[in-house]
């Protein structure tokens, strides 16, 4: 019987997710404000539907100097369904939204706290070491992977 549940618990855990792939791109440090201004645009999505590709490819992000922001057409999911596409306009801060796990601890992630759109996509990532950064935007559990990369032009 112990044998039975050794195996049960190995299976399920082979079968979890473990870590966001995208955690080492993640910010760790503080981006200056004039450094994230600027226009970004579709890069690459991870969301597995080809159809998203199409309607996201003119998905923009421009953060103003008056910290508001509008974005277009960036695809929206509910419950892990394509809900069609938003275009808004709001306010937009620099602050840590994550922690990202180094080996020797936990450092902090920093991104973009936009409002305005639904709270499951409040929180957008930047990434790189240096401007210019990218955004990220995840689409349900991080570990999964599915998100939607925005260069900066």
């Amino acid at each position: 019987m112990k044998l039975f549940g050794s195996i049960v618990l190995i299976l399920l855990t082979a079968g979890s997710c473990q870590y966001d792939p995208f955690a080492s791109d993640m910010t760790t440090h503080k981006p200056k404000f004039k450094e994230v201004l600027g226009t970004y645009k579709f890069e690459n999505q991870t969301v597995g539907e080809d159809s998203v590709d199409k309607l996201a490819s003119n998905a923009t992000i421009l953060l103003n100097a008056d910290s508001t922001f509008d974005a277009v057409d960036i695809p929206n999911f509910v419950n892990e369904k394509y809900d069609g596409l938003l275009s808004v306009h709001g306010k937009w801060t620099i602050d840590i939204i994550g922690g990202v796990d180094n080996g020797n601890g936990t450092e902090d992630e920093y991104g973009l706290i936009v409002n305005g759109v639904p709270e499951s996509i409040q929180h957008i990532s930047f990434t790189g070491i240096r401007s210019p950064y990218s955004l990220l935007i995840t689409y349900g559990d991080p570990d999964e992977g599915h998100v939607m990369i925005l260069k900066k032009n």
